[in-house]
């Protein structure tokens, strides 16, 4: 049976944790295994009893290469093919303990055994060839065996005159190009079961990706949910339940019937990675506007996240095994994690995000901090504490949370109460960075949180996010329209005062000013923004202007002596400005 299946998808965090709070989930207790390795590290595929096996780069010498790497039970790594010159690649392993291997060629040092570029068989340190003539990319493309050595993938296949990529299943050696829907020109392989049933996505007639399962030589169109126009198999377990993603949610199918498992939450996207034979599914979620990545599982009708498990977050699943180990690559921190249901415990995990996402924060504007706290443990928690220093860099603005009290400035802490298994709470720190202008800051929240019990897994009890901050400047620009120019003796004249923040940061305290000329008599003032007041001298105080902020404010006045003068109107804002020559505009005019 195939155990995993390894992709990457361009996927987010914030939407997921930014899920209205307390919120639940189905909790159970894990072990965490942090397995060693090297920078760009990737697990592919978990065994039956834990085993993983993947990629790392470079970890026995100075050679610079991506090579196919085993990681026993205990942690230790291995490299499958010691001393090729060249890269090579692990993608899968089965029951039997044989991993699916990719070389790319080369000289094996102190032996001078040659190992040709191609698929290879690894079991107890002896590479069997496979032999497989097939034309592809192993770099660019999924493979994938099962107990009995079946291979499934992608290649490049001719159809009459045209290259075609084709998915395709080879048993002892013999390719079988798997075909694709009618009309269509390409399929795609991405998981294989015991009983040599191959699942991916054929194009359809309209272009459109299509569910397919590959079966005693027929090919199925699994169809798309309710409201979707594609849809993707990913994976097949040997049961016979397929799981798949349609129009970003979940889906099985098995024996003609799809059910709808839903969306990891209201405003994501979810795509299966794998499932095991107990029907636990695996996958990664993200939501509109970030490229961060939020694992789950699901089980039982339930998603369950997993980032709050690991240490600082941000990973991606891989396979789940029947015992429901589960492999995680997680990039931020490039680290590499097993975990394992263990006994029920308390586990409480911490996850920290700002408010300002792939932008920098700017000096003077508020910025928020989201800390989430779950407990990610089968057992309740009691007695919850959350611990936040002031970030570096800050001031001070609020803090509040979801249930439970917040006190402290310097230090902020929460007492937050109990937490039930799967619940969660969430803690929002607003912040002004007070760094200097025109210099880039690192500003980092560093968040803790400890519960009355004792746990096991404590290293997903700390998390820090770093945000840069830059200085930023105001520019308030004022201009002034009159309704008329030539103005008749005691008629009303209107001036409109437009006041815009071009700058890059809030302008704080903002004022308009306008002392009107001898030949007018003020009438009244008005404004969209904040208030005004006063009459030879009008004056509007507007608050803070965000940036790209317009401010619409009109002076109606009498006209009561002849004559031609000028109406000047200023801003002021306490925030530094850069350009100072627009904050003041004159408009003459002249009364008959």
């Amino acid at each position: 049976m195939k155990v995993s299946t390894f992709s990457v998808y361009p996927v987010v965090l914030i939407a997921l944790l930014s899920m209205s709070a307390p919120s639940a989930f189905a909790a159970t207790s894990y072990s965490v295994k942090d397995l060693p390795s090297t920078f760009g590290s990737t697990l592919r595929a978990i065994g039956p009893t834990g085993v993983v096996v993947g990629q790392a780069y470079s970890p026995v010498d100075d050679t610079n290469r991506d090579v196919a790497v085993l990681w026993n039970t205990s942690g230790v790594i291995q490299e499958l093919i010691p001393g090729v010159e060249t890269g090579s690649q692990a993608f899968d392993i089965n029951a039997g303990g044989q991993v699916l291997v990719y070389a790319d060629g080369g000289v094996i040092y102190g032996q001078g055994v040659r190992v040709a570029a191609g698929i290879y068989i690894w079991k107890n340190g002896v590479l069997t060839p496979t032999n497989l003539n097939v034309s592809l990319d192993p770099y660019a493309v999924l493979l994938a065996f099962n107990d009995s050595a079946q291979i499934m993938g992608t290649a490049n296949f001719t159809v009459g005159s045209a290259m075609q990529k084709h998915a395709f299943l080879a048993t002892n050696g013999v390719v079988t190009d798997l075909g694709t829907l009618p009309g269509a020109s390409a399929s795609f392989a991405r998981g294989v079961n015991n009983s040599g049933d191959v699942v991916g996505y054929s194009y359809s007639t309209d272009n459109q990706q299509r569910a397919v399962l590959w079966r005693n030589g027929n090919i199925i169109d699994l169809g798309v949910l309710a409201g979707a126009t594609s849809s993707v198999a990913h994976d097949i377990n040997d049961n016979g339940v397929v799981v798949g993603s349609s129009g970003g949610r979940l889906f099985t199918w098995k024996d003609g019937v799809i059910t709808d498992l839903g969306k990891f939450s209201a405003d994501s996207v979810a795509s299966a990675q794998a499932i095991n034979n107990n029907g636990d599914i695996t996958g990664i979620a993200n939501g509109p506007g970030t490229n961060i990545a939020m694992p789950f599982k699901w089980s039982q009708g339930v998603f369950s996240p997993l980032n709050p498990v690991i240490q600082n977050g941000r990973c991606t699943t891989g396979g789940i095994n029947d015992a429901g180990q589960i492999n995680m690559n997680c990039y931020a921190s490039n680290r590499n994690y097993v975990i394992s249901p263990s006994a029920p415990a308390v586990d409480l995990g911490v996850l920290t995000k700002a408010s300002n996402i792939g932008t920098p924060a700017v000096q003077g504007d508020p910025l928020t901090f989201t800390v989430d706290v779950y407990n990610v443990g089968s057992l309740n928690a009691s007695n919850v504490q959350l611990s936040n220093p002031l970030p570096d860099n800050t001031s001070f603005v609020s803090v509040s949370a979801s249930q439970g009290s917040c006190s402290g400035s310097s230090v902020v802490s929460c007492a937050l109460g109990s937490l039930a298994s799967g619940a969660k709470a969430a803690v929002q720190l607003t912040v002004i960075p007070t760094v200097a202008p025109n210099v880039i800051h690192g500003i980092t929240n560093n968040s803790s949180v400890v519960a009355a019990e004792t746990e096991i897994n404590t290293p997903n009890n700390t998390a820090s996010h770093l945000v840069y901050a830059v200085g930023g400047d105001a520019d308030l620009s004022v201009s002034m329209v009159p309704s008329a120019y030539t103005i008749k003796r005691l008629s009303n004249v209107t001036y409109t005062i437009t006041v815009d923040n071009y700058g890059s940061a809030i302008a704080t305290n903002s004022v308009m000013t306008d002392t009107l000329p001898s030949y007018l008599q003020f009438i009244s003032a008005s404004t969209t923004a904040g208030s005004c007041g006063g009459s030879t001298t009008v004056t509007c105080n507007l608050g803070n202007l965000a940036k790209g902020a317009k401010v619409t404010i009109q002076i109606v006045a009498k006209a009561i002596n002849r004559g031609n003068s000028v109406n000047t109107a200023r801003v002021t804002t306490t925030r530094a400005e850069r350009v100072t020559s627009n904050n003041s505009f004159g408009v003459s005019a002249t009364v008959r």
